[in-house]
């Protein structure tokens, strides 16, 4: 299906010169606010890292009789979705230079693309969403987007893979799983939940 399909940026190599300087930059600010449980993109980080972290904690949690539970979410398209303005503003709120910002935002707007089958083309337009697919700074950017929903789980744990993050709950009583679960969805979404 063509909705599976994503756009990948075919980027000069001059432009990945100045996307590693100032990924290595961004990384080293950033290194005291990206939290152990996102273990994408991150040197020292990896899937195996993050399933260990979670699936010891559920054997600690049978091995002592308390219970679990952990909804596995997959972020759809979740790289197309990055909301630009919004990740500027928290690049902000965490201390990046407002010079900066704008770097980052000149960086970030202004693409286009098209699609190319055979020898027809489709026609130019404007990429308003997302990191570009391929890009050395991309993946960064993204786990900076994605940060804030790792701290308003102060009543659960995480496990975050990229765009696979896992919720998950432990205590003594069923009771206490289902409580937390239900105020995180009702935190994430604003939905009334009984």
């Amino acid at each position: 299906m063509k909705e599976n399909y994503r756009p990948v940026s075919i980027l000069s190599n001059i432009s990945k010169i100045y996307e590693r300087l100032m990924y290595r930059q961004l990384y080293e600010y950033f290194m005291d606010f990206l939290l152990p449980s996102q273990c994408g993109f991150r040197k020292g980080f990896n899937a195996q890292h993050c399933l260990i972290v979670m699936l010891e904690k559920f054997k600690e949690m049978l091995d002592t009789g308390n219970h679990f539970g952990a909804p596995f979410t997959d972020l759809s398209k979740a790289f197309d979705c990055l909301d630009h303005k919004l990740l500027i503003a928290k690049l902000h709120f965490y201390g990046v230079s407002s010079i900066s910002n704008k770097l980052i935002y000149s960086y970030l707007r202004g693409r286009t693309q098209r699609i190319k089958i055979n020898e027809t083309y489709s026609e130019v337009f404007e990429i308003e969403y997302g990191v570009p697919q391929g890009s050395v700074l991309g993946p960064l950017l993204f786990n900076i987007y994605i940060i804030d929903l790792f701290y308003e789980c102060d009543r659960s744990h995480t496990a975050n893979y990229v765009d696979d993050a896992t919720l998950y709950a432990c205590g003594n009583g069923i009771y206490t799983e289902i409580t937390n679960f239900y105020w995180f969805k009702k935190r994430m979404t604003g939905l009334n939940v009984a």
